[in-house]
Order: structure tokens, then sequence, then C-alpha cells
């Protein structure tokens, strides 16, 4: 099994800053674009930034930019739990380009 895998981050999560605070491994790579997804916002905003959360959604034809990150396996879980991967909201794999 790899210690490292890629991570495409959107949103707040292109941000080293931000990407840093549960994931300390996060080296980024470079820019990516995920084919086929749209950017979205769901939920209620939040009383401490006032924003929506950010998602992506299936839409052919779209296009996500973003960050790839290279991310030791020690984080994975991490991860999964801040963006709700564990909950299915998210794919776990989906191809990108660099």
């Amino acid at each position: 099994m790899a210690n490292k895998f890629y991570y495409f981050g959107f949103g707040s999560n292109m941000l080293a800053r931000r990407i840093h605070i549960q994931n300390p491994t996060a080296r980024r790579i470079g820019a990516g674009k995920l084919e086929n997804y749209r950017l979205d916002f769901h939920g209620v905003g939040s009383n401490s930034w006032l924003g929506a959360p950010a998602t992506i959604v299936p839409t052919p034809g779209g296009q996500v930019f973003g960050a790839i990150w290279e991310i030791d396996m020690c984080n994975l879980k991490d991860l999964d739990e801040r963006e709700f991967l564990l909950a299915s909201i998210y794919p776990s794999v989906c191809p990108f380009t660099r």
C-alpha cells in the first residue's frame, strides 16, 4: 500500500494555511482541473465566516479548478472526517488533470 495519496482541493482547501490545519504533511503538487463537476454551495452559512460550505456536484461538461496535494496516508482519516467522505458526500476517487 502506498504511503501517500493525491487530494484535489478546491475552495479553502487550495490554501496551504487551511489544508495544513489537519493535514500537516500536505505538499502542493500544482494546479488541477476536475472534469464533469461544478462548484456549488450548500447548507446554511456559518456564523463565524458568514458563508455556506463549498461542494462539488457532478455536471456533464463542467469544470472545477483547484490544487493538487500529496498527503501522507496517516492524515487520510482526518481529511475524510473533515470533508465528510465517511458520509459518502464526496467520491473518494475522481480522475483529475494537472
